[in-house]
């Protein structure tokens, strides 16, 4: 499996990426358009330099898994929601998955925020 991500250098972060089987011209261009989007405009320059690393599987502390929520939720968590996302998932997407859960819910039910029985149903 291949990341490609593009980074943002005023803010540091990551802006779109796409995860495939091997490194193409197409996954290039879909992390590309899907940064495009997430900026809502065009870069002036793009640079491209490439990162080989083979990484060792650890699964996320749950200090990790805070701060991972922190950075992504735009609805605020109780300590005992973090913990049930923390004992729930052990990757990344299983994270955001929680995460996204937790806004929908919250959306819906005009929650500003959430506890791990909300996230349970």
């Amino acid at each position: 499996m291949t990341l490609v991500g593009f980074l943002d250098w005023k803010s540091c972060g990551l802006v779109g990426f796409e995860i495939m089987l091997e490194e193409d011209t197409q996954s290039i261009a879909s992390a590309l358009r899907n940064a495009i989007l997430n900026l809502g405009k065009i870069p002036d320059i793009v640079y491209q330099d490439r990162v080989s690393e083979i990484v060792e599987f650890k699964s996320f502390k749950k200090k990790d898994v805070k701060e991972i929520i922190t950075q992504l939720s735009e609805v605020e968590m109780t300590e005992c929601a973090i913990s049930f996302i923390y004992a729930k998932s052990n990757r990344f997407r299983q994270i955001v998955r929680l995460i996204n859960k937790a806004e929908q819910i919250a959306q819906a039910n005009d929650l500003s925020t959430v506890d791990e029985i909300t996230l349970d149903r």
